[in-house]
């Protein structure tokens, strides 16, 4: 997966390349998905790691540290997973 920046919004999207438009469009709208269910701060740390930052990159420009921030992002992703495991398009 490669990373595109948009200038004008300062956005980084996902870049799949070598996929179909159809799965491409999809796999964009799941990132859209992911991303409406982030709290800004998780949102943010998802936009640096899509830019390619470390962990250790982002503790220094946040002032935090790379750890607490990697479990933020790990707890962040498993309340996102279970927020689509409970819609009812998901649910078994």
């Amino acid at each position: 997966m490669r990373v595109l920046k948009h200038e004008a919004t300062e956005k980084t999207e996902p870049h799949f390349g070598g996929r179909c438009p159809d799965e491409q469009a999809l796999r964009r709208d799941l990132v859209q998905a992911v991303r409406d269910r982030l709290s800004a701060r998780d949102c943010w740390l998802l936009e640096q790691r899509l830019q390619g930052r470390t962990w250790t990159e982002i503790a220094a420009a946040d002032g935090g540290q790379a750890g607490s921030l990697r479990i933020m992002w790990a707890r962040a992703v498993a309340r996102v997973r279970r927020q689509f495991e409970q819609e009812p398009s998901h649910a078994s």
